[in-house]
């Protein structure tokens, strides 16, 4: 049976996770040893309790008003609009979704959080900030996009297992704040925007500033400006993957 709004009286107070956070040193024997932001011993406290009287694992999520999430009549930019200049039809009357979109890597991750009209934050960060943000966004996030490792026979490195690591964590940070998590492979990523798993990165940068617009300069500049290296490549998942969605 299909219950379509199912409502939940949990009594007594919920301690918040976003308060009364602690810093602890992580880290150990070859391991450099650096800061990490846990939530509060209450909360943890309080969250244990939760688990053993709710039974069956039970998923909640804040989402607000959801009528003033939709987006109505969204109007593509320019570089997406139809043939005379208008709202891209396959993108109008699309719910408003905001992605984190991450391009994992050993020690430090490149990041774009984009809302299928413009950027709204980028950057390249250490892997323990990573976890931050994704704990506790400065933005209503709706979905975190990493990018898969795929197998190709080859023999790899120690970095490769790392990032591995790196990319199950986020998704867990991601899991513990219930927020929803898409893993996806490069190779989706240049068939959607290329159309050939044999693209190359200047094939698919070439693509975006087309979709997305151009870099512009420092004292005029463009959607994006600022966009280098590695973080190409999470704007291109970020692309790929709130295209896909419905």
């Amino acid at each position: 049976m299909y219950v379509k709004e199912l409502k939940i009286t949990i009594p007594g107070s919920v301690v918040s996770k976003k308060n009364s956070k602690r810093v602890v040193l992580v880290g150990g024997k070859n391991v450099p040893r650096r800061p990490m932001v846990l939530p509060s011993k209450a909360y943890e406290e309080w969250e244990k309790h939760a688990r053993r009287m709710q039974g069956d694992p039970l998923h909640v999520r804040d989402r607000g008003d959801p009528g003033a999430r939709r987006r109505q009549g969204l109007a593509a930019s320019p570089a997406r609009g139809g043939a005379d200049g208008g709202a891209d039809p396959a993108r109008d009357g699309r719910q408003e979704m905001t992605i984190l979109a991450i391009d994992p890597g050993t020690y430090e991750s490149a990041y774009v959080v984009w809302d299928g009209r413009k950027i709204l934050a980028y950057g390249k960060i250490d892997n323990f900030k990573m976890l931050q943000l994704i704990g506790d966004p400065a933005w209503e996030i709706d979905l975190l996009a990493v990018e898969r490792i795929a197998s190709y026979g080859q023999r790899v490195g120690q970095e490769v297992f790392d990032t591995c690591m790196w990319t199950g964590r986020f998704i867990q940070a991601a899991a513990e704040e219930m927020l929803d998590f898409k893993l996806i492979y490069r190779m989706e990523v240049k068939k959607y925007l290329i159309g050939s798993h044999t693209a190359k990165d200047a094939d698919i940068r070439r693509r975006l500033l087309d979709i997305v617009g151009p870099q512009g300069t420092k004292k005029a500049p463009g959607p994006t400006y600022g966009i280098k290296a590695d973080i190409w490549q999470a704007l291109a998942l970020a692309v790929t993957v709130w295209d896909s969605m419905d």
